[in-house]
């Protein structure tokens, strides 16, 4: 009997464990894009989710359905693109051992009902949203926006897009497909577009991903250049940002197109 409870005891003990993974995505073409920034994911796990010193195989599939959307998505993206796991390293560590953090260090956890949540860095509480930067006289020429017309009349919205050159800044909003986050039929107020990313060097989707998590939908600033006289409504983007929880208090800043000052 005792030897029972201690094992299951074991079995229920949090245990850190490190992954070391790149992926790619490849596009309904076949083209591959090379393997973005390599990742480090540290999760505090129950015993059982380890084997023979790392992930078992059952827990590599609820961290990658975690990472890219739901259990299935090996079926690909909703424009016909798939995430593919390029390499995938998984070994336990002593806590002494936790990386200082970085931009591409996650930590999750796992919940009482099995379920891996996102933590802060050493799985501290997560880290909140930056404030927004204010918009200041000294700032770089160009670096600065104002505010434009509002999004909440589409008609109007998209005929200043169609006649503006600038650099523009949208409150973009990403549904969740099948399987991550689609790039078509974004939506910014009453506008909805497709957004180009073929000028990020990492994809929108998965900035969407590595902001929102398992989210339903995404809320980003996206800069760019709306393409003109397009059938399909298309935005070019060539830079992402995160909406502040501050920001997203603020209807009156997120219900406009803001147009860079030259």
């Amino acid at each position: 009997m005792i030897m029972s409870v201690l094992a299951l005891s074991l079995a229920a003990s949090p245990t850190i464990v490190r992954v070391d993974m790149q992926d790619a995505l490849r596009l309904p073409s076949g083209f591959e894009t090379p393997p973005g920034t390599p990742l480090v994911i540290l999760i505090k796990a129950p015993g059982n989710w380890v084997e023979k010193g790392a992930l078992g195989s059952k827990a590599k599939d609820a961290l990658l359905a975690r990472l890219y959307g739901g259990p299935d998505w090996m079926k690909g993206n909703v424009d016909g693109s798939t995430y593919v796991v390029k390499s995938f390293q998984s070994k336990v560590i002593d806590a002494k051992a936790l990386p200082t953090g970085g931009p591409a260090v996650f930590w999750y956890e796992v919940d009482a009902k099995g379920a891996l949540q996102k933590r802060g860095p050493a799985f501290a509480e997560p880290t909140p949203p930056p404030e927004p930067k204010s918009f200041i006289d000294s700032a770089i020429p160009g670096s600065v926006y104002e505010m434009g017309p509002k999004l909440s009349d589409a008609k109007a919205a998209l005929g200043f897009l169609e006649k503006h050159d600038g650099l523009v800044k949208l409150p973009s909003t990403l549904k969740r497909g099948d399987v991550g986050f689609a790039t078509s039929g974004v939506s910014a107020g009453a506008l909805t577009f497709r957004a180009d990313d073929t000028k990020l060097g990492i994809s929108l989707a998965d900035q969407a991903r590595k902001d929102c998590g398992d989210q339903k939908t995404c809320t980003l600033w996206l800069f760019g250049h709306w393409a003109k006289g397009s059938k399909e409504h298309v935005f070019s983007v060539t830079s992402v940002e995160t909406i502040s929880a501050r920001e997203t208090s603020m209807p009156e800043r997120i219900g406009s197109i803001w147009v860079q000052k030259r």
